[in-house]
């Protein structure tokens, strides 16, 4: 976070809140696990940002017998440390819980409002993390070192204001995210019921009528009119890029790529995308038709995405699957990314420390074949749910840089914002 205006003061954390860690309970003791009785949370749930319900409970019993206590609502906690990006996360709790050594509770005075420091703290979530002690920030942050943390201290009417309208944003984006749940399940019963049930067969005005009859297959009950065939007899080529590593150069406009690259149905190139001459292509290239499914293989397995026509050199953790006229490619690659085959790609797996799956295995997946008509069919059905994750992902990553940019300017300052009538001569919130 930047500078704060001159209007602004600022103050150490242990200047105007109470700090304090967790505790743990005396397992010797005591069976303190419970299915009730006080929320327990670890390091791994700060992320939630508002700490309402948490994964585990602990006793009365087990909370008095141990350095555990009780961290009151409206707190704001830091986890101190945890695995991978846990470490200077920050939350404020909904709900009175307890909580291990590994999180710090922040309790502010009257002068602050605890949403005000949370999102204050929020916004300095990679600061935090170079604060932790030990080389190289490999160690954790500490009590003493959150009492030292400076913080604006604009007057308390505004810093609610300031509160208020940042939860508004984030309340939008908690809306945004469970409509992409609810989009994901959505899609994924849709998945299960259109490649074992299909949509049926179009009548005389073009309408869509269900199947009535069914048969078994390898792979369950599909319609009587489907057909079960491997991979390899509906595609024309299965094959993987090439097991070497390619010479490379600084810029040019092709490039090397492997499974890593490709996401939700796109081949992406990255900074981080090695460069090869036109000569090095010319040497590696497949010969790929538009339309030609890629998946990933090796280490991440099933990232799927169609080949438009780029002039890339595939590596070898990268499949391609050129299809036939048997087969629609889009609903190729809906199928590849279903459940039930992506299961089935589990356990052909080898390998212990990097998985892979082999070329042989994708060749011998069947998979069930419905008419052109029906395939395309399903693919669009599957489509139009994939652009509306599509809408909903883009109005994620807006607001989320409409929240970055406001937290940026009222969080210092540069923007001033007038305080509701009802908290001009407000109390305060904290103790």
């Amino acid at each position: 976070m930047g500078e704060c205006i001159a209007e602004w003061a600022t103050c150490k954390v242990g200047d105007v809140a109470s700090c304090t860690a967790g505790g743990t309970p005396s397992t010797q003791v005591y069976e303190y696990w419970s299915p009730e009785e006080v929320l327990w949370m670890s390091s791994g749930e700060v992320h939630k940002k508002r700490i309402t319900h948490t994964d585990k409970k602990i006793s009365r019993i087990g909370l008095e017998n141990s350095s555990a206590k009780i961290i009151p609502s409206e707190s704001v906690v830091i986890a101190l440390a945890g695995q991978g990006k846990t470490r200077g996360t920050v939350a404020i709790t909904k709900t009175e819980l307890s909580t291990n050594q590994s999180i710090a509770a922040i309790r502010p005075c009257s002068a602050f409002f605890p949403e005000f420091l949370f999102y204050n703290l929020h916004s300095r979530y990679d600061e935090l993390r170079q604060m932790s002690s030990g080389e190289g920030g490999r160690g954790g942050l500490n009590l003493s070192i959150i009492n030292s943390i400076e913080v604006p201290t604009p007057p308390l009417p505004e810093q609610k204001k300031i509160a208020r309208i940042l939860s508004t944003v984030d309340r939008k984006l908690e809306l945004i995210e469970q409509q992409i749940t609810t989009t994901r399940t959505l899609k994924k019963g849709l998945m299960q019921k259109l490649f074992s049930e299909g949509v049926g067969t179009q009548d005389a005005s073009g309408c869509w009528q269900p199947h009535t009859e069914f048969k078994d297959s390898e792979l369950g009950k599909i319609p009587v009119g489907w057909e079960l065939k491997n991979l390899s007899e509906v595609c024309k080529k299965i094959g993987d890029g090439i097991h070497a590593t390619p010479k490379y150069v600084e810029n040019s406009e092709y490039y090397f790529v492997n499974g890593n690259n490709l996401k939700n149905g796109k081949l992406v190139i990255t900074e981080s995308t090695k460069c090869v001459s036109e000569e090095e292509l010319k040497k590696h290239q497949i010969n790929l038709c538009d339309g030609t499914v890629l998946m990933s293989i090796n280490g991440t397995i099933g990232n799927l995405a169609f080949y438009n026509g780029e002039k890339v050199v595939l590596g070898k953790s990268a499949a391609y699957l050129s299809v036939s006229d048997q087969i629609d490619n889009s609903y190729l690659f809906y199928l590849l990314s279903a459940p039930f085959i992506q299961k089935g790609f589990e356990l052909e797996l080898t390998g212990t420390t990097i998985k892979n799956l082999s070329l042989k295995s994708i060749r011998n997946t069947a998979i069930p074949v419905p008419t052109p008509k029906e395939q395309k069919e399903i693919a669009n059905i599957l489509s139009t749910v994939d652009k509306k994750l599509d809408h909903l992902t883009t109005r994620k990553d807006q607001t989320e840089q409409l929240k970055k940019g406001l937290m940026q300017q009222l969080l210092t300052g540069k923007i001033r914002v007038t305080p509701d009538p009802q908290d001009r001569d407000a109390e305060g919130v904290g103790e």
